[in-house]
């Protein structure tokens, strides 16, 4: 992933400018991208006028403006929906990434590249598309913006069963030929799907075709495969084509990302409400945190606190000058989120960022932990 490699870059000496802009899907966007950028640095800019940065930091981070600001032609003519630039003009490194999903418009300076942006574009869901039909069964695979065929099952000849026959004795054993032909084949386009699951893996299986055949192919699916069904799309099998099937499976995508997602804010709820291990909002996740006891992070939206982080052993707080654990001096960040997350997935943590509205969205933040918490611990 291209973002554990941009998290590998830190800077103590010269600032790092990350800067993420959209390319679709926001009205701001009728404005030139040049004076979009233009307004997105206004505070990068006064930053570097002020008397916050050394002078070598203050230059680095001008030239970092300028070189972002020269790259809005280049924005214009990508074709990706966002753009995510990183620059550390004094340590001679730069990034720039195309982004095959909207994130939000932000620019911020650190010691290391601003992730949380890049964390949600990278997040994908790899979904499976399997068509069901008689004669020749197709399986698809989707990740990202990727849409494949994975392989096909094709049904042997069968004799045309309704020719009649001896006393109507030979049309049924031809019938009777072609119901096991056709049972056959299902279960080895079901194999196809389980071999698919097992080689690569996959969080969603769409199941498409006329409805008869969805019916009798999805009884053959082995369970591991049947449990991650999540939804079905019946097509002509005649005239469908590989783009009408991956529009049929992105629309049936985000309704189960969402569905997802609406499950694992109900588990952390129905957690915390039970007194199970969980916390709630920043306060309870900043303690769990610096316990080390997160294993699933779930953020509402782009919600955001601002922070410090101690530059001696990561303490993690909303303020203060200095660690209360260890005396060290404090940073000071924008995000104190970004913060959380980088520590929750450094200890093998998971991290869901939600874009449905729940009822999470109260506490904005909350975790699901490895051990319950005692009591008094901050």
């Amino acid at each position: 992933m291209q973002v554990d490699r941009i998290r590998q870059f830190t800077n103590s000496t010269f600032p790092v400018l990350s800067v993420y802009v959209n390319r679709v899907g926001n009205p701001r966007n009728r404005t030139s991208m040049s004076a979009r950028l233009s307004e997105l640095l206004r505070p990068i800019r006064e930053l570097v006028e002020s008397a916050e940065l050394s002078h070598e930091a203050a230059m680095s981070l001008r030239s970092d403006v300028k070189n972002v600001q020269n790259l809005a032609d280049r924005i214009d003519a990508d074709p990706a929906q966002a753009i995510a630039i990183f620059s550390c003009h004094g340590a001679d490194w730069s990034e720039y990434l195309s982004l095959n999903k909207p994130v939000w418009d932000v620019a911020r300076v650190g010691n290391r590249a601003y992730l949380r942006p890049l964390r949600v574009a990278e997040t994908e869901f790899r979904s499976a598309a399997v068509i069901f039909e008689p004669r020749r069964s197709v399986l698809f695979i989707k990740s990202g913006d990727v849409f494949r065929e994975y392989g096909e099952v094709v049904e042997e000849a069968v004799r045309k069963s309704n020719y009649g026959g001896f006393g109507g004795y030979e049309e049924r054993g031809v019938r009777s030929h072609a119901d096991a032909v056709a049972q056959r084949h299902f279960k080895e386009t079901a194999d196809l799907v389980f071999r698919l699951f097992q080689e690569e893996g996959f969080d969603f299986l769409f199941l498409g075709g006329h409805q008869e055949g969805i019916d009798e192919g999805s009884k053959l699916l082995h369970p591991y495969v049947k449990a991650r069904v999540a939804g079905s799309f019946v097509i002509d099998t005649h005239t469908m084509t590989p783009a009408l099937i991956r529009d049929h499976v992105v629309g049936l995508e985000e309704a189960a990302v969402a569905a997802y997602e609406a499950k694992q804010v109900r588990e952390l709820l129905d957690t915390a409400g039970a007194g199970g291990s969980a916390a709630l909002g920043m306060a309870d996740v900043l303690t769990a945190v610096n316990a080390r006891a997160i294993d699933r992070l779930i953020v509402s939206g782009s919600f955001t606190k601002e922070g410090a982080v101690c530059e001696s052993c990561g303490w993690l707080s909303r303020n203060g000058a200095s660690c209360l654990v260890c005396g060290s001096g404090t940073r000071r960040v924008d995000d104190l989120v970004d913060e959380i997350i980088e520590a929750t997935i450094g200890e093998r943590g998971e991290v869901l960022q939600v874009s449905i509205a729940s009822a999470l969205d109260q506490n904005a933040i909350g975790a699901l932990l490895r051990f319950p918490l005692p009591a008094g611990i901050s």
